[in-house]
């Protein structure tokens, strides 16, 4: 999928994206890797399509609460990161993981136990702390809309105004 379809994904608005916004729902998706390296490892293609499909299914079943919680800020925070189309250091924790991630299914795949574990505890490790610099960038970004000055409001004391 190209970068300007996950980005008119995004434009959508958040009422699309209240579907993957659940908190179960995307720690579903965070600890997935590790369910889908076990069926890797197993070599169990029964196991591997089922959680494909709890996956799928995971944001009908786990829908959003509309509360105010940490997988919704990144959730939320990761919408406005696509938006802004720019490539920052997001953007490398992202590729990373996800390439540390799909190494880790292969070398499952290939039965090298102990580089594939590596590899999704760094993979993990990469996931989550995305997720948190999107959370955070949606707090900081949601404090900065909150802050409303009256300009008729600000006073300067006298050494100020000379």
């Amino acid at each position: 999928m190209n970068l300007t379809r996950i980005r008119s994904l995004a434009d959508t608005g958040f009422k699309d994206w209240s579907l993957n916004a659940g908190e179960i729902s995307g720690w579903v998706r965070t600890v997935a890797p590790l369910f889908l390296w076990i069926g890797a490892l197993r070599r169990s293609y029964k196991q591997l399509f089922s959680v494909l499909a709890f996956i799928i299914v995971s944001p009908y079943v786990f829908t959003s609460s509309g509360e105010d919680r940490w997988m919704n800020r990144a959730m939320r925070g990761e919408q406005e990161w696509l938006l802004r189309n720019r490539f920052d250091a997001s953007t490398i924790i992202s590729i990373a993981g996800i390439g540390f991630l799909k190494l880790s299914l292969f070398t499952a795949l290939l039965r090298k136990f102990w580089i594939s574990l590596l590899l999704l505890g760094g993979g993990s490790i990469l996931n989550v702390w995305h997720l948190e610099r999107m959370a955070t960038q949606f707090e900081n970004e949601r404090s900065f809309e909150d802050i409303q000055v009256d300009p008729d409001d600000i006073q300067l004391d006298d050494e100020d105004a000379e």
